[in-house]
């Protein structure tokens, strides 16, 4: 019995229909025999739901406690436009045209008519914000991306072995940048994502394994500025990810060498992603930026280097709501299937859950200990030898411990439906 059961799972490895691989490492080629040119149009609709609460530090006896202030509501309508082309064999050259319907983010209390204030020695009754504050409701055209994926090996070309999927996707500034004085989607970022899947066909089965890294550079009218030497974080974080999952195929059809059979498919994975300390967009984005008595002078001694100012109250530099976040871990589960009633159609639908891990949303240094003093200093403007090591972007009714913004039990709800045409 055991001999015939290790022949079994020998031929599901070997013996295999003609059959392309999992979605996460299909490849469209070009220039085969039978099949001289490959190209998709994919629509996908994507709606997620995601909540969550914000809290703030409190000193209380000499301890740090956290406070919830808000909870959030937040929505995004998005439609993806994606065109694939076969370029040669298995080399792919695709394009995604991002549309946001509608982008809100909404945060509420109990209390309605609530001010969030500055609580600092010299501004404890500023207004930073009040509540409920609900967003503009965003939309337009976003950032396009562009990326070519290669498959070093493919298991429908030779099915001793599995099909590997190299790619690198640029991400564009193309959307009007996002602040808070407009409903504009746009991020302002230059994003090289790099990414590799592998998957391997056993029978009706196919595990895939995937991983990634995204690095966000700021275009030069972005909202992210590098101030000086003392500021260590005026980028968005880099992050890296991983994906682990499985598709199933209750029902296949085999096909003419080159071709796609008919099918449904159940895909079921697993994603875990971190994202590294930096400078970004938060929930609190346009609730910092639009604050009735914004954030101008809560940081008297700010550092005339950067943001000179006649008057010895020198301004805090305005960022319209971008602050400095704590890095964060996400992970997230889906689920869904895929239907190819012919070989030039495909219907599908996804649903998936993602939690993000509690984290500082306002999380600036102080600065940086320029001369080894052992202090971060305020110095005198011009004076090589006592130089200002404040951090231009701190401010302390944000940044310092005691005052800062939390997010904590943010889920993301999402679900997503796409029509493929192929050619």
């Amino acid at each position: 019995m055991k001999k015939y059961l290790a022949i079994f799972f020998i031929a599901s490895f070997l013996i295999i229909p003609r059959s392309f691989a999992a979605d996460v490492t299909r490849v469209l080629d070009a220039a085969d025999t039978n099949d001289p040119f490959d190209a998709d149009i994919q629509v996908d609709w994507m709606y997620h739901f995601i909540g969550g609460s914000i809290y703030r530090e409190k000193v209380v006896g000499g301890s740090l406690t956290n406070n919830k202030i808000a909870s959030i509501k937040g929505r995004l309508d998005q439609l993806n436009i994606t065109t694939r082309f076969g370029l040669y064999h298995d080399l792919e050259l695709y394009l995604v045209f991002p549309i946001i319907i509608g982008s809100t983010v909404d945060l509420s209390t109990g209390n309605a008519g609530s001010t969030i204030t500055a609580n600092t020695k010299n501004n404890p009754n500023a207004t930073l914000f009040t509540l409920p504050n609900n967003s503009p409701t965003r939309s337009g055209f976003g950032d396009m991306s562009i990326g070519l994926k290669f498959g070093p090996l493919s298991q429908a070309r030779d099915p001793l072995h599995p099909s590997w999927m190299i790619g690198i996707q640029y991400t564009i500034p193309t959307g009007k940048i996002k602040r808070t004085n407009n409903a504009a989607v746009g991020l302002g970022l230059h994003q090289v994502k790099i990414e590799t899947a592998i998957s391997r066909r056993i029978a009706f089965f196919e595990p895939y394994f995937g991983l990634w890294g995204l690095f966000r550079f700021p275009s030069a009218n972005s909202l992210f500025k590098n101030y000086g030497e003392t500021q260590n974080y005026g980028t968005p974080g880099a992050r890296i990810g991983l994906m682990l999952g499985a598709e199933f195929y209750p029902w296949r059809t085999k096909a003419p060498k080159d071709h796609e059979g008919r099918y449904f498919a159940l895909d079921l994975g697993f994603k875990t992603t971190y994202t590294f300390r930096g400078r970004d967009y938060t929930m609190l984005f346009d609730a910092l930026g639009s604050a009735p008595q914004n954030l101008g002078t809560m940081y008297e001694r700010q550092n005339p280097k950067y943001n000179p100012d006649a008057n010895p109250r020198a301004k805090y530099i305005n960022e319209q709501g971008v602050t400095d976040v704590a890095p964060y871990g996400t992970y997230s589960a889906y689920i869904g299937f895929d239907v190819q009633p012919i070989e030039y159609f495909r219907i599908g639908f996804r649903f998936t859950f993602v939690h993000t891990s509690d984290h500082f949303l306002t999380y600036a240094d102080l600065g940086k200990d320029i001369n080894n003093s052992g202090h971060i200093e305020y110095g005198k403007p011009g004076d090589a030898n006592n130089p200002n090591e404040y951090n231009p972007v701190y401010n302390s009714a944000l940044d310092e411990p005691g005052h800062r913004f939390k997010i904590q039990g943010e889920n993301d709800y999402g679900i997503m439906l796409f029509l493929t045409g192929k050619f």
